[in-house]
């Protein structure tokens, strides 16, 4: 599984990775604010934006999670979604917003994959979830609720 909890302070996290967003590598990395994410409606709109997700796309969970599997508009092979401040994601929406979308995420890796091989393309896509310390075990969680979901 590409997803993990990283627990640095948003500029430590953006400062180790800044050098590879730099260098002329076959990686992308793309940084989500999470406080920009409190709502479904908003949350799309940031993933939309930061993603530059394609126009005229319907705003809902199903096309959020085909352009998220896809990305195919970033012709990097390695990408690397940073969600900052995690905890803050979806906290003005409902439990079932908040665990549709944390099963979005545990999905991405592998369909992403599934979606790039049948183009004859290698592609990654890698998420961490930045947090505070003390929201680590509420992220921690929300993926294991979301994972038992998903096995439902």
């Amino acid at each position: 599984m590409s997803i993990r909890i990283e627990t640095k302070t948003p500029s430590d996290l953006y400062s180790e990775l800044y050098p590879r967003i730099c260098s002329d590598s076959e990686e992308r990395i793309v940084f989500l604010r999470g406080w920009k994410m409190e709502t479904k409606e908003s949350l799309i709109d940031e993933c939309s934006a930061s993603l530059q997700f394609p126009p005229l796309r319907a705003e809902n969970w199903d096309a959020l999670s085909e352009d998220l599997f896809s990305l195919e508009w970033i012709c990097k092979r390695h990408k690397i979604l940073v969600i900052l401040e995690t905890e803050k994601v979806l906290q003005q929406a409902d439990d079932r917003d908040r665990l549709v979308f944390f099963r979005i995420l545990l999905d991405a890796p592998a369909e992403h994959e599934v979606e790039w091989s049948r183009a004859n393309q290698k592609g990654e896509l890698e998420i961490i979830l930045q947090c505070d310390q003390q929201y680590s075990g509420q992220v921690e969680q929300l993926l294991r609720s979301a994972k038992a979901g998903q096995d439902e």
